[in-house]
């Protein structure tokens, strides 16, 4: 049994690395493991990536959210127009606070790639209609001070490297998993147990990247001591005293206030660095910054690019 998980461990490492391997056939192969080694946690994650999370109580992701453009056709007298970005303040009110410029990708990763492929085929974006778009459609036409316009259709445009960015999050966090059970195990032909898999997924997934536990010892008793856990303290002391300087370069670059403020709490989170490497929620804003920039809905100062922004945050906590 020990045999064929770490087969399975090493399928799901081979196919999210290869990307022309689809991330499903990745994905359901994690779905086994967790069946083999008892994880409930690795089952669940890996099945709502597959069927999608319509209808599930679970938090949609942070990265199933990408940037996108809202855009309308409309007739105005003779002319016909297609195509028009337009602010979501142009929507009806009580729509603005739900609809914006982001879609919540709810669908399962194969309908998320076959998007990606549809884009690539149609010149680069897909558009997808908003809730009930033609309801506010009409109620944008009942509302318009303009005789001979008509609004036709609403919908976001979303743009390939939004999906691609999408769809390499799921596998780069396939990556992650696998990594962070070897890390945990003995031997790479070794079987993860159910607590290194869950372990994994509390890490990975949802960012509970604890780095030291903290107790203090209380006597209980004649010869015998209790242990009581105070909590969990992350040290980010090395990245509090860069902050300031790499703050100042970041803004100077053309990163907006409100990424930075992001950026500091993504730092925060994680912690001073550990083995050289960034920390979850570090490279998860990278990602996200370079979805934005890709896309078109956030641009950098000058020549600056997500990479040179990267170089900025690796070099101010001394990781080059």
């Amino acid at each position: 049994m020990a045999r064929r998980d770490a087969n399975l461990l090493a399928e799901v490492q081979r196919d999210a690395l290869d990307a022309n391997v689809p991330i499903a056939d990745a994905l359901r192969k994690l779905v086994a493991l967790g069946g083999e080694v008892g994880s409930k946690e690795l089952r669940e994650w890996a099945s709502l990536e597959l069927r999608g999370y319509r209808n599930s109580e679970v938090e949609l992701p942070e990265y199933r959210v990408p940037p996108a453009v809202i855009e309308v056709d409309a007739i105005k007298g003779n002319y016909q127009i297609s195509g028009q970005p337009i602010s979501p303040r142009w929507l009806p009110a009580f729509a603005q606070e739900h609809i914006g410029e982001e879609v919540r990708l709810n669908h399962s990763v194969g309908e998320i790639e076959a998007m990606g492929q549809q884009a690539k085929a149609g010149g680069g974006s897909i558009k997808l209609t908003l809730p009930h778009a033609q309801d506010l459609v009409a109620i944008m036409n009942q509302e318009s001070n303009e005789p001979f316009q008509r609004f036709v259709s609403l919908y976001w445009v979303l743009s390939t490297p939004a999906l691609s960015g999408v769809l390499d999050r799921i596998r780069t966090t396939l990556v992650e998993l696998v990594a962070e059970m070897r890390a945990e195990m003995p031997s790479p032909d070794e079987t993860p147990s159910r607590e290194v898999a869950d372990r994994a997924v509390n890490v990975v997934v949802h960012g509970q990247n604890a780095r030291v536990n903290v107790t203090t010892a209380t006597a209980v008793g004649s010869g015998s001591h209790e242990v009581k856990a105070l909590g969990t303290f992350v040290d980010s002391s090395r990245v509090e005293a860069a902050w300031p300087a790499l703050h100042a370069e970041l803004a100077n670059l053309g990163v907006p206030a409100g990424e930075l403020e992001a950026l500091h709490t993504a730092l925060a989170s994680d912690g001073d660095p550990v083995d050289g490497e960034l920390g979850i929620a570090t490279r998860g804003w990278i990602g996200q910054l370079s979805t934005k920039v890709a896309s078109g809905v956030l641009a950098l100062g000058g020549t600056a690019s997500t990479e040179v922004v990267s170089h900025a945050i690796l070099r101010a906590l001394g990781l080059t």
